[in-house]
């Protein structure tokens, strides 16, 4: 299967201690080299000015890598961005991560249903039963449900350009709900 690996967001600092190449070899172990050994994949980057680029090329050698001033994005418009950037690509599958994610587990273990868009899980604390708030560090989705997905982060960079948790409220009006699968039923938090 062709799968097109999309990393958006903070890769170092900014507003916090963000350190890619403290989360790399986890992500690489748990997600990355797991995918290699099954699939073809090609990886998409797009992220904030900084200055270990070249750090950020060498670990994920991208097909695609966009870098831009941290003031001219916000999460949600960044990771719309991000899915543009496997426009025109031959993908049969897409995977999103954020870059400062410790996997707990190897992809095997993911609980990925690869016909669905795939979310980690509900928020916890609440947060879902009043918001609807689920996890933002991974979705996984086929091509079939691609334009639907394009479509929700086009609308959510519009109606929240802060932040992700609040995805399933706006996927969940543009395809059928049992199009979307919770990964795990714990709370993210």
């Amino acid at each position: 299967m062709k799968i097109g690996l999309i990393f958006a967001g903070i890769t170092f600092g900014h507003k916090s201690e963000r350190d890619f190449s403290h989360c790399f070899p986890n992500i690489n172990r748990n997600l990355i080299e797991p995918l290699k050994a099954e699939h073809d994949v090609k990886t998409y980057v797009y992220t904030y000015d900084n200055d270990r680029m070249e750090e950020v090329n060498n670990f994920l050698n991208p097909t695609r890598i966009v870098s831009i001033p941290f003031d001219q994005g916000r999460q949600n418009t960044t990771r719309a961005a991000a899915v543009g950037l496997t426009e025109y690509e031959d993908i049969d599958f897409y995977i999103m991560s954020r870059f400062d994610v410790h996997y707990n587990k190897e992809l095997k273990d993911f609980n990925i249903d690869w016909d669905k868009f795939n979310i980690t899980s509900r928020e916890g604390n609440g947060y879902w039963e009043r918001q609807s708030f689920v996890g933002d560090t991974f979705y996984a989705w086929p091509k079939r449900l691609h334009q639907e997905v394009k479509i929700g982060f086009m609308e959510l960079s519009r109606f929240d350009p802060n932040h992700m948790h609040n995805f399933y409220s706006v996927l969940s009006s543009i395809m059928k709900p049992e199009d979307i699968h919770f990964m795990s039923d714990e709370p993210q938090l």
